[in-house]
């Protein structure tokens, strides 16, 4: 059929991450969202809009996923291609990263402070926690 159980990449290290990033944030989820139940096709996939960010939100983008991706040595040839070092992190070292990362897409994507602050409140709750939630917005206003 037409599923989209994973997305091949032709892109080397970082721009791989910047993809991650991008399709794992909480903007492009919560988009996704208004289009899909329970099943992501190709077609709903390709009619996603994906943000145009500036060089350098892209590159940092890329950083934090590539880093927050390469949990151990399978990943090894990945952070080397990405530049990241590669290994276990805290929670509040992946928070603080997953939490960046949400902040850079919802500027690139054009939401304000406030546009950011809805898409939480239109997740069921519990789905975020609310330190989370402020790591998120502390981060917005800091990029």
């Amino acid at each position: 059929g037409h599923s989209a159980p994973y997305v091949a990449a032709r892109w080397p290290g970082a721009g791989l991450g910047c993809v991650l990033g991008l399709m794992n944030s909480l903007a492009f989820d919560w988009l996704a969202r208004r289009y899909v139940g329970s099943h992501l096709s190709f077609f709903i996939l390709k009619e996603l809009r994906v943000p145009q960010a500036d060089r350098d939100t892209s590159q940092r983008i890329a950083h934090l996923a590539a880093r927050l991706s390469c949990v151990d040595d399978r990943f090894a040839e990945f952070a080397a291609e990405a530049g990241v070092d590669c290994g276990k992190q805290t929670d509040a070292e992946r928070d603080d990263q997953r939490a960046e990362i949400d902040a850079l897409v919802a500027h690139a994507y054009g939401l304000t402070k406030d546009d950011t602050a809805f898409l939480f409140k239109d997740y069921p709750k519990g789905a975020y926690s609310n330190d989370f939630k402020e790591l998120v917005m502390a981060k917005y206003d800091a990029v």
